[in-house]
């Protein structure tokens, strides 16, 4: 089994310590698309990357037919992947499962295939053996079920190498914060940063890719930016300011250990002058 337990809409539906609830669940299947054309009169071709498109989920066991507790097991399946009475209505869950690792993951869902049961000799014994199959809605991601979040900590860095001008005051060692993902695809960061002083045109700089992202923003103490790379918006006290973006800014992504500078014109300082806290999902594709 490559898993150690499973959920659909908060209940659970798999554990492999328990004989009732052990079910075969397929949660890494992909659904992809990919092209390429031949090129007339060469021996070439023309490649796309291949992407994914949805997710499909397939999850299949046996119920035994002696067992007492198996006509409660089979209404509860029946009456948890049911299908939609309204059509034009999507009707999805959050599937979670918690893999052989130990890892939490979820991903929202629908029923593709409702449930159906085939009787099926096995070891001299009758069973019913069972089959539903699930698909992705919005995203073939998965992510971590917990949001992680970290905060500004001091490190020493022997070298700095940028090509730009920084304000004489900028002391590195105070304004560094390192982030780790955990997933095989790269985070969206959600930045949150609670000035206590005055902050001026802010920029984060990704001392992983050096990569920027900069907003041209006046704050004062009391005052709240948040960057969300995932939703694409800037907002200073909740109201949009994306127009301030820096023409050319990157949005901020994690990618295993990633290390941001935070600086500003006024040569705020962590901790001191502004506090910063990242906050982000781990995916897998």
């Amino acid at each position: 089994m490559n898993y150690k337990t499973a959920k659909y809409n908060w209940q659970f539906i798999a554990d492999t310590s328990k004989w009732i609830y052990l079910e075969d669940i397929d949660w890494q299947k992909l659904s992809t698309s990919s092209r390429s054309v031949n090129i007339d009169g060469r021996h070439a071709r023309i490649v796309s990357n291949t992407f994914a498109r949805y997710r499909i989920i397939t999850i299949s066991g046996f119920v035994d037919l002696l067992n007492s507790n198996s006509s409660n097991w089979v209404s509860f399946l029946q009456k948890l992947f049911a299908l939609p009475v309204q059509p034009f209505l999507l009707q999805e869950n959050e599937f979670q499962i918690q893999d052989y690792f130990s890892n939490r993951w979820k991903i929202k869902i629908k029923v593709r295939q409702p449930l159906e049961f085939n009787s099926e000799k096995w070891w001299e014994k009758w069973y019913w053996k069972r089959r539903v199959v699930l698909e992705s809605t919005y995203s073939p991601i998965f992510k971590s079920i917990e949001e992680k979040v970290v905060s500004w900590w001091e490190t020493i860095l022997w070298w700095f190498k940028l090509g730009m001008k920084l304000p004489k005051s900028f002391n590195l060692n105070q304004n560094i914060i390192t982030a780790t993902s955990f997933g095989n695809i790269p985070s969206p960061a959600r930045i949150v940063i609670n000035v206590k002083k005055q902050l001026t045109n802010l920029k984060i700089i990704n001392m992983t890719t050096w990569e920027t992202f900069g907003l041209n923003v006046s704050a004062s103490a009391g005052d709240v930016i948040e960057i969300n790379s995932d939703l694409k918006t800037a907002t200073l006290n909740w109201n949009n300011i994306l127009a301030n973006r820096v023409p050319g800014s990157v949005w901020p992504f994690i990618d295993g250990e990633t290390k941001f500078a935070i600086i500003d014109d006024d040569g705020g300082y962590l901790s001191n002058d502004f506090d910063v806290y990242i906050y982000f999902y781990d995916q897998l594709l």
